[in-house]
């Protein structure tokens, strides 16, 4: 069933210039080439971060680093829109869901040992986004994270029973 609104040939990708989100966006970059999808980069500053991007012009930079190494040596390379916005980027990412088909994030724990295992911008992104959300775990191979995606019975079946 469609949803009114989404795009389900969207995938929007959390980028802020960390190792997670290259890989996050490699993910994207594979995945929009097997389904002939459009990108949306998301990178959100806040201004004096001490993490991410404190200002436009830094976003901006961090965004274009990212998308160009993900993309490095792709032919052809998927179409590519880039968003800045400032605010936060879990509260960013969800309130533009409604209009993804997925979205993509990496995991890289940097905000506590509670949020470890996933970020708190992805925990947040998978618990309230109106879209499936794709967490790319920090040891992750982008091929095997496709292929789960691509069977998620296989996940289910692969797990201890209850």
């Amino acid at each position: 069933m469609a949803v009114a609104g989404r795009d389900s040939r969207v995938i929007m990708v959390g980028v802020d210039g960390s190792p997670g989100s290259l890989r996050a966006m490699r993910w994207a970059v594979e995945e929009a080439q097997l389904r002939g999808s459009a990108i949306e980069a998301i990178t959100v500053w806040r201004p004096g971060s001490t993490y991410g991007a404190g200002s436009a012009p830094e976003a901006e930079q961090i965004q274009a680093r990212v998308v160009s190494e993900a993309t490095a040596g792709i032919d052809p390379e998927p179409l590519i829109s880039a968003e800045i916005e400032m605010g936060d980027a879990a509260e960013v990412l969800v309130a533009r869901s409604a209009h993804a088909g997925v979205i993509v994030v990496g995991s890289h724990g940097v905000r506590s040992v509670r949020h470890a295992a996933l970020g708190s911008t992805s925990e947040y992104c998978s618990r309230m986004a109106a879209c499936p959300v794709v967490v790319v775990p920090q040891s992750a191979n982008v091929e095997s994270v496709a292929a789960d995606v691509e069977r998620p019975e296989r996940r289910v079946r692969d797990q201890p029973p209850l």
